[in-house]
């Protein structure tokens, strides 16, 4: 679920919080991909407060990662922990997305 979106003319930066399945991460990908369709380059995403996501919330954020570098942009993911960073690892996602 987001929690927080802050906009500015290039840049979103989003908290998002609690569990991110099927039907959350479908509302995420389609709010998110809306700001980078209307020029927002830059998405910087806040999964601390994140307690769980399935296989198609980590497809929703590569899916938007892989829109914003169509527009010149890109997606940095930050505030990793447990087992969602560890599912990130496993899963390699750390390799495709910008992670601090």
């Amino acid at each position: 679920m987001i929690q927080v979106v802050t906009v500015t003319p290039k840049q979103i930066q989003v908290v998002l919080s609690g569990g991110i399945y099927a039907e959350e991460a479908r509302a995420i990908q389609d709010s998110l991909i809306r700001y980078i369709d209307s020029g927002h380059q830059f998405i910087s995403i806040d999964l601390s407060e994140v307690d769980y996501i399935d296989v198609n919330g980590l497809g929703t954020l590569v899916s938007i990662h892989k829109r914003a570098m169509e527009k010149k942009g890109h997606v940095a993911i930050k505030g990793l922990h447990g087992n969602i960073k560890e599912l990130f690892e496993l899963a390699q996602i750390t390799k495709v997305l910008e992670i601090k």
